[in-house]
Formats: C-alpha cells, sequence, structure tokens
C-alpha cells in the first residue's frame, strides 16, 4: 500500500504536485483506503497507465481511482504551477507559519504537506517567497537551523518528474551541518539533479539574511530600470572585451535617469562577478513591482 508520501514522489509535472496534495489535504481518506494491487498485464486486462500498480476503475478507462482523481484536477493548477515556487526544508523543527493554521490562509501559498517533525513541503507564489521567508526570520529566526531548497515546477513535457526532484532535495539534506538556517536557491528544476555538493551553475547557498538582502536588491533594481534597460544592461555586463564594455557603460549611463544611474554606481555593478548579476536577474522574477520613483 502507497503512502501519501508516495503519491508525492509519483508525480511528474507541477500541476500534478498541487493536484495530489489538494487530494490528500481535502479528501485523505482516499489515500487510507485498501486497494488491491492489479493483475499482471495481459492481453485483455492491465494495471492503472499511470501508477502500473493498482487496477483501472473500469475496463474504458486508463486510471485506477487515486490516479483518476489526480488527473481530473491538474487542469485547474497548469497556469498556478507556472507561477509557483516549491519549497522543501529539513529543520530541527517545524516553523510557527507551518504549525499554526492562520497563515495557509494568505493568497500567495498553494500547497502544504507536512512530512514529520522536521520536514516540509509548500508551495506558493514565487512573487510571494520574500515575504514569507522575511515572516519566518520575525517569529522562527532566533532558533531555526537546517536547510531550505526552493526551486520551480516542470511541466509534463520535461525528461524528469518532480518526484525525482522532491527525491534529490532529500538526498541533499546532509550537504550542510545543521549549525544555522541556510537557503539553497536553484534557478532551474534540473540543477537539483546534479551529484556535485558544492555550488555550480544555476545553483546558489546562502545564509537567510544573505538572501533576503539579494531579493531587496532585486525589488529595486526591477522598479528602477525598465524590461528594456535591464536587457540592456545584461547585454553589456556579458561583454568580454574591457575597453568595448566602458565605452557602452557610458552610452548607457547617459540613457538612465539620475536614480538609476545612482543605484548602479553605488553598487559597482560593474564589479560584480557573473554568477552575481545572473543570480540578480534570476531573483526579478521572485519579487514584486514597486513603484519607487
Amino acid at each position: 500500500m502507497l503512502n501519501c508520501f508516495d503519491w508525492i514522489r509519483r508525480t511528474r509535472s507541477g500541476a500534478e504536485l498541487l493536484s495530489t496534495l489538494k487530494l490528500i489535504s481535502e479528501e485523505a481518506d482516499l489515500f487510507s483506503q485498501k486497494m488491491e494491487i492489479s493483475s499482471p498485464c495481459s492481453a485483455l486486462n492491465s494495471p492503472c497507465q499511470r501508477c502500473w500498480i493498482f487496477p483501472r476503475v473500469k475496463e474504458d478507462d486508463d486510471y485506477c481511482e487515486i490516479c483518476s482523481a489526480i488527473i481530473s484536477g491538474v487542469k485547474g493548477f497548469g497556469k498556478i504551477s507556472h507561477h509557483s515556487a516549491v519549497i522543501w526544508a529539513y529543520t530541527n523543527r517545524l516553523p510557527k507559519q507551518i504549525k499554526d493554521s492562520k497563515w495557509l490562509n494568505q493568497n500567495s501559498i498553494f500547497a502544504l504537506y507536512n512530512h514529520d517533525n522536521n520536514r516540509f513541503l509548500l508551495i506558493l507564489h514565487r512573487r510571494g517567497l520574500k515575504d514569507w521567508l522575511q515572516e519566518l526570520i520575525l517569529y522562527d529566526g532566533a532558533d531555526l537551523r537546517g536547510l531550505i531548497q526552493i526551486f520551480p515546477t516542470v511541466g509534463p513535457s520535461s525528461d524528469f518528474g518532480m518526484g525525482e526532484i522532491l527525491c534529490r532535495a532529500i538526498h541533499h539534506e546532509a550537504t550542510f551541518p545543521m549549525d544555522q538556517l541556510r537557503i539553497r536557491f536553484y534557478s532551474v528544476a534540473y540543477s537539483i539533479l546534479r551529484s556535485q555538493l558544492l555550488d555550480h551553475k544555476g545553483v546558489s547557498t546562502f545564509e537567510i539574511t544573505d538572501f533576503l538582502n539579494m531579493m531587496s536588491t532585486a525589488v529595486v533594481f526591477r522598479a528602477l530600470l525598465r524590461p528594456d534597460e535591464q536587457k540592456a544592461l545584461y547585454d553589456l555586463l556579458n561583454i568580454n572585451r574591457t575597453t568595448e564594455q566602458k565605452f557602452h557603460w557610458g552610452r548607457f549611463q547617459g540613457n538612465l535617469n539620475k536614480d538609476a544611474r545612482d543605484m548602479l554606481n553605488a553598487w559597482k555593478i560593474m564589479r560584480w562577478p557573473k554568477d552575481k548579476v545572473n543570480l540578480l536577474y534570476q531573483l526579478i522574477d521572485y519579487v514584486e513591482l514597486y513603484q519607487i520613483r
């Protein structure tokens, strides 16, 4: 008999994951019922085409009862999944945000699964990530320790599924000692499947305050530079020839307003390593747009 987490690990896409978590929270009895294992494949019969374990509900149906319920709920979560961030956390204890149900009514939180007293899975709107982390520090920052891994969802056509990504996230729990609260941010989902323990392209590890500082930097950056200016700056920062870069930098600054020009000069963004520049641009999708000029 599969438990709830077994079904979570069998999900393929972010929409399937959201559908499964909704069923677990609203129809827990569906996963606790005893189901007989299907008979082997034959010319006249075959098991569920999704889990390949349990019998199909009807002869003309491709799925078992649970898989059918999961697939039926996927359509409503496709767009939500596209704008979601997934959090898998392994901490010394569950934070107050997770134990207290009042936080779960926030519009930015889509689903929650408490695996045990030290692990939880949270899916929220990526633009709500900064606020959620700030509340985490406010209420639990003094004594919460562990590793919080953040990564995007994948679509149904991906070569790997959400279940595989979650299993690899669990594997990475032992990467760091539980002496402080760390954030590990994956810009693309497939980065989590790589076996290296050290940070590499697309993966960054921070103390939680440093990560929030970088998100605050992205907020200001997004507010003071228009999308076309952000793109022009990115292209400029990736020019390899120093002389050519300085020439374009002067022309670029001449087209900016004073606030944007002062911001970039104060940050000394021309001296930033490329990994930091890439992280800034990745975090733009994770912060709200505020009008501060």
